[in-house]
């Protein structure tokens, strides 16, 4: 065999081992949403709906809202009554926190080491619960 074949048997698969490198550079960001970011959003959604139901069940027995802080957040949510063994802390920090027109602000804040280690995107969950007792608003903040 010539070195010139040799050259022409390897150019096709060095050109396909670039293309496939190439597609997958293009794909990565969505195969890192679907595969790491949604999962971990929708446990955070679904959390958060838990949260705001107990503390519409507070609000009720009560008349108030339970507010904490994140750094006192674990305490306040077992108070709550939320299953810590089941709860998404290892990637967001949670806080309620009653705004001037009475509404409760719960967010979910993604840690910094969450972030950095890309398990987690650099946004927040806010829900907001009214006086009554009703989600006046929920979603995810930038």
């Amino acid at each position: 065999m010539r070195w010139a074949n040799i050259q022409d048997v390897m150019f096709v698969p060095v050109v396909a081992l670039a293309l496939l490198l190439f597609a997958g550079g293009y794909f990565v960001p969505d195969i890192r949403h679907a595969m790491i970011y949604q999962p971990r959003a929708d446990r955070i959604e679904v959390a958060m709906e838990e949260l705001a139901g107990h503390e519409r069940g507070m609000l009720r027995a009560k008349g108030k809202f339970l507010t904490f802080a994140a750094s006192e957040a674990p305490p306040n949510l077992k108070a709550l009554g939320v299953d810590l063994a089941r709860w998404p802390s290892e990637d967001f920090l949670f806080d309620a926190v009653v705004q001037p027109n009475k509404h409760l602000r719960l967010r979910a804040l993604p840690r910094p080491e969450a972030v950095r280690d890309m398990r987690v995107e650099a946004r927040m969950y806010v829900a907001e619960i009214s006086p009554v007792g009703a989600v006046t608003s929920r979603g995810w903040s930038p």
